[in-house]
């Protein structure tokens, strides 16, 4: 009895962290993209101010 209720408790923790971890990289992702753009729309500013 024990034994079950600790191992179903085990695959919950898992599911709740597989799920932390997934909504925290989904926000990493999602911050890396927006760095990405905001660089690459400086990067083009900067060009055309060179230019």
């Amino acid at each position: 009895m024990i034994h079950s209720l600790n191992s179903s408790d085990s695959k919950t923790a898992q599911k709740l962290f597989s799920k932390l971890y997934v909504s925290y990289y989904a926000r990493l992702v999602r911050f890396a993209s927006l760095y990405v753009g905001a660089m690459a729309v400086a990067e083009i500013n900067a060009i055309s101010i060179i230019k």
